[in-house]
């Protein structure tokens, strides 16, 4: 049996001119941290209510930046009797019981990910346990704008009067996945890749956002199934927020706005704050000149909560960053305690303070996922991205293609392919050059002080 508790705290003023916002996301670490991204200067900054629909796994994490926590919990006879669970962790251990991690096919990835979303008890608990939430929580506070990141819109929100934004918190690129101008989403494949391929892959993805299932699964909530039709549901939302550096962004995604409203980074690091990378790894690796073969260049190295959960890539990537003389700082994440990094070049954590870490670094070798990928451009440094599943292969992609980075299957490479890559992009002056300009223009950008504005523009006319 699963049960649900609301922790609505009651809005401290009646003034006016302060709206009360709630948000719903995915309970994936990567969708929270860009939907608190997306509003902490821009709502929160500007004295608004806003309130986050959370796990109880995350109970604490944001009440510290300002928002109100809307707690929704899942019984223990749910989880499996797990104990200890950080954020994002289940989630990973779904990917790998359903096969989405490791060296497949395209086809074949899109397959398991389809079976993941039409087939998998958690995906669907979490919406029933999210539909109670709301109910209960609209019958206790004047809503007066939702934002969602999500899969599907929640029903108790599609049948509300209420207006709602879409924040896409992964890459743009699979709602645009229809469209022929663009390669098919979530494949990695190239503006020129085989025509017959990316046909087949698109028709595989629009299948896959068929509401066929969710629209049954609904219905059992007491709901009206929706129409299966995604052009339909999207005229639900005012407009869609994203965040995409226009440097690698589509001209077909650039030009949807302004119902497509691009502030290219969620998780703005604009004090360039940074943490004291002797005190985090100690003194006595940070001062270790391996016997004067260090190069001084610093590596740091996240395959994100999902990534890290595969124990065989993790063993195989940090035995081959083994054998270079740069020092590499590596998230181990959840399973840290089952693996030793496997050269004297590295320092390690179960999870790291990413944002003030990734000013210090020379290169980031990273899964893709996307707020690791806009942070890290915003921040001017050099990337490998090692994508696993999803939006991480198109962000992989569109990195080659620009030419902004590179992309290399974390399940099927050569080890000197990797250790050239690193070595190459750390002696690119060109790209470096191109990197820093590109991370001065992020930084003098006011799109979060503009999507503020925005939503408070909506919120007045409602």
């Amino acid at each position: 049996m699963e049960s649900t508790t609301t922790t609505a705290p009651k809005p401290a003023t009646n003034d006016e001119t302060k709206k009360n916002i709630v948000i719903v996301s995915l309970n994936a670490v990567g969708h929270v941290n860009g939907c608190r991204g997306a509003t902490l200067q821009s709502l929160i900054g500007r004295g608004h209510n806003v309130y986050f629909v959370l796990e109880k796994l995350f109970e604490g994490q944001l009440q510290p930046y300002g928002f109100k926590e809307i707690i929704y919990e899942v019984s223990s006879d749910s989880m499996n009797g797990e104990k200890g669970r950080k954020p994002g962790e289940q989630m990973a251990n779904d990917l790998l019981s359903y096969k989405i991690l490791g060296k497949m096919t395209v086809e074949q990835k899109l397959q398991q990910i389809l079976k993941y979303f039409t087939k998998s008890d958690a995906f669907f608990s979490y919406y029933q346990q999210v539909d109670i939430c709301l109910k209960r929580l609209m019958k206790e506070i004047r809503v007066d704008l939702f934002i969602a990141d999500d899969a599907y819109i929640h029903p108790a929100i599609y049948y509300s009067d209420i207006p709602v934004i879409k924040c896409i918190t992964s890459a743009p690129f699979i709602s645009f996945a229809s469209d022929p101008a663009l390669p098919p989403p979530y494949t990695g494949l190239s503006s020129n890749a085989d025509p017959e391929l990316m046909e087949k892959c698109r028709k595989m993805l629009m299948d896959m956002m068929k509401i066929n299932a969710f629209a049954d699964y609904i219905e059992k909530l007491g709901y009206e199934k929706y129409p299966n039709d995604t052009i339909e549901l999207d005229k639900r939302f005012e407009f869609f927020v994203y965040a995409y550096p226009k440097e690698l962004n589509h001209w077909k995604i650039e030009s949807a706005h302004p119902r497509w409203f691009n502030i290219e980074i969620f998780n703005r690091n604009d004090q360039n704050e940074t943490i004291d990378l002797a005190e985090l790894v100690g003194k006595e690796f940070f001062d270790d000149d391996f016997d004067g073969k260090f190069t001084g260049k610093w590596i740091y190295v996240s395959l994100g909560s999902m990534g890290s959960v595969d124990l065989d890539l993790m063993k195989r990537l940090t035995t081959v960053l083994a054998k270079t003389n740069h020092k590499c700082i590596v998230s181990k994440g959840p399973r840290h305690d089952e693996y030793e990094l496997q050269g004297k070049n590295m320092w390690g954590a179960r999870f790291l303070p990413q944002i003030k870490i990734l000013p210090l670094m020379d290169l980031i070798i990273t899964h893709g996922g996307n707020n690791t990928v806009t942070e890290t451009f915003a921040q001017g440094k050099p990337m490998i991205v090692m994508p696993l599943f999803c939006d991480q292969l198109d962000n992989g992609q569109r990195l080659m293609e620009t030419g902004f980075g590179t992309c290399i299957d974390p399940y099927d490479f050569e080890e000197q392919q990797l250790l050239s890559s690193i070595d190459r992009l750390l002696m690119d002056e060109k790209l470096a050059d191109k990197l820093r300009r590109a991370s001065e223009r992020i930084r003098k950008s006011d799109a979060h002080r503009l999507f503020g504005e925005k939503v408070e523009q909506l919120m007045d006319n409602n």
